[in-house]
């Protein structure tokens, strides 16, 4: 590699990094923790991982199984008998409240191991950050060290993506401005709660 086209680096998160951080965020499993199941805004959702996992701790159910699940029952798929889909349409917007409440950080805070990758991110615009974690640690980091970086962003997700109530079906591009082409990108691949969903 010359120094007039410098390397590409792509680093990859997974939830070991949003657990490792300040914040000990949550992996998959260990997501639902049965105290706040109990609590009425989670009625369905709770309802729904009974039936979904019968017996089985709510900390032993892992997040992605029953985002899954729900994304399948609301695509028809399953009990085709059942007449409607009521629980799983409740059960999915308590989901996507709980997500956001277990995974919110307060505004301006931020870890330190994350703002050392930033550092590192912001001597080079065209590394670029993959992560499956739909928490808002790497977004915090990089607001003042590399907000171009989340200015390149794609914000186009799949529809197992976590969004929050309020949905936009315009601002979402799908396309990459001209003067970006070469950059570094930051991508959100499972989606986060701070991310749209257009149907």
């Amino acid at each position: 590699m010359s120094n007039k086209n410098p390397a590409k680096t792509v680093y990859f998160l997974g939830a070991g990094a949003s657990n490792a951080s300040d914040f000990h965020l949550p992996t998959m499993k260990g997501f639902f923790q049965a105290r706040k199941l109990k609590n009425a805004d989670y009625e369905n959702l709770s309802g729904f991982i009974k039936l979904l996992l019968p017996g089985v701790s709510p900390q032993d159910v892992n997040l992605e199984e029953v985002i899954t699940h729900l994304a399948l029952a609301l695509e028809g798929l399953g009990a085709s008998w059942q007449p409607d889909r009521t629980l799983e349409m409740k059960a999915r917007r308590e989901l996507n409240q709980y997500v956001v409440e277990r995974l919110s950080i307060d505004e301006g805070k931020k870890c330190k191991l994350h703002l050392k990758l930033m550092e590192v991110l912001s001597n080079n615009d065209r590394n670029s950050v993959l992560t499956l974690n739909y928490d808002q640690v790497v977004e915090h980091a990089m607001a003042d060290k590399v907000p171009n970086l989340y200015d390149r962003s794609l914000r186009f997700l799949s529809d197992l993506a976590i969004y929050p109530t309020a949905m936009i079906s315009g601002g979402i591009f799908h396309t990459q401005h001209p003067d970006d082409v070469g950059k570094g990108l930051y991508l959100k691949l499972h989606g986060g709660i701070d991310w749209f969903y257009c149907p």
